[in-house]
């Protein structure tokens, strides 16, 4: 049998994750066992004060760090991630991912697991593969999105939780969560999907609206928790597909469901936008030390190479064998 092809695919996911699950079975990339970690920044990161800075952006827009090199020449990160600079040449960062729907949480969170901004009872991606030998083919770490404010769950309940909610926000929680999902692919889960936060609400998030009530994250949240937690611990996440044998063979994809405002808020933070924002990949044939797309000055909208949330679920799916490749890879 081969792979499904994507409408096909996104019909079943719509009616049945079971009958995408079957059907995805024998395809050719569920053979060769290829897996998937999907690191879901969940608020939405701010695009400009994480990996796309835009120090020449008008003053309306410049966020407050500083830009520094990183191992790919002419290419520069906010100096809240040092590590993951000097790991750069390793992975592959698209600056224009984007989509058209509605500038919320719950459809960029759709549109990242399902590929449907608008149906709610679209199948994720992970509930449609299959296990081998008693093991739990997709594994959500540490536990499934409770809610972002309208029904957003897509089914993540249905998947094997391998934890509990970290109480912290801290390098050390962020590395457990990590060091969970590479246990699970070392035990052949296909799919583990890691949510940095269950809720936006009265959480320390990416979601800086600095609103003052149950979104009050702001950008010195990046700067004394959020950033420092990721760059480290993505730099040994990283580290460890490498050095566990799991590179060739694991598809990274780190990303938000969002990314925010280029022009800062009345009280210093970005809020909802869906023009432009940065995402990375690596492994499972992920070309090393590529840059694809950039946007404006500010960090508004792509000028060259823009790539929609829907084609990164699409790759996602492609890697685990639910379809064939339907457009050209996303770096060419």
């Amino acid at each position: 049998m081969n792979s499904m092809d994507r409408r096909t695919f996104m019909a079943a996911a719509g009616s049945s994750g079971a009958a995408c699950l079957a059907s995805a079975s024998t395809s050719k990339n569920v053979q060769l066992g290829r897996q998937v970690l999907l690191v879901h920044l969940v608020g939405g990161p701010s695009q400009i004060d994480t990996w796309d800075p835009k120090p020449d952006a008008s003053i309306e827009c410049r966020g407050p760090f500083r830009s520094i090199p990183t191992r790919i020449p002419g290419v520069r990160l906010t100096e809240l991630y040092p590590h993951l600079a000097d790991r750069l040449d390793r992975v592959c960062l698209v600056r224009t991912l984007h989509h058209n729907a509605d500038p919320i949480h719950e459809t960029g969170f759709r549109l990242l697991h399902t590929g449907c901004a608008m149906d709610q009872t679209a199948a994720p991606v992970g509930s449609c593969v299959s296990g081998r030998g008693g093991v739990a083919p997709w594994v959500v770490v540490p536990g499934p999105i409770s809610t972002l404010g309208q029904a957003a769950g897509v089914g993540q309940d249905g998947a094997i939780a391998s934890g509990s909610w970290p109480i912290q926000v801290g390098a050390m929680s962020v590395d457990s969560m990590f060091s969970q999902a590479v246990g699970a692919l070392e035990q052949g889960a296909r799919m583990v999907t890691v949510n940095t936060a269950e809720t936006v609400f009265n959480r320390i998030t990416w979601d800086c609206h600095a609103d003052l009530g149950a979104l009050a994250g702001t950008l010195s949240d990046y700067r004394n928790h959020l950033a420092p937690a990721l760059d480290h611990g993505l730099a040994r996440l990283i580290d460890a597909l490498e050095n566990k044998g799991l590179w060739d063979n694991v598809l990274l994809v780190v990303t938000g469901e969002m990314g925010r405002s280029p022009r800062l808020n009345s009280r210093g933070g970005r809020d909802h936008w869906t023009g432009a924002w940065t995402g990375l990949l690596a492994g499972a044939g992920v070309p090393r030390g590529v840059v694809v797309g950039s946007t404006d000055r500010d960090g508004a909208f792509p000028v060259e190479n823009p790539v929609s949330l829907e084609r990164l679920h699409g790759l996602m799916g492609e890697t685990l064998g639910l379809f064939g490749q339907t457009t050209k890879e996303i770096w060419s």
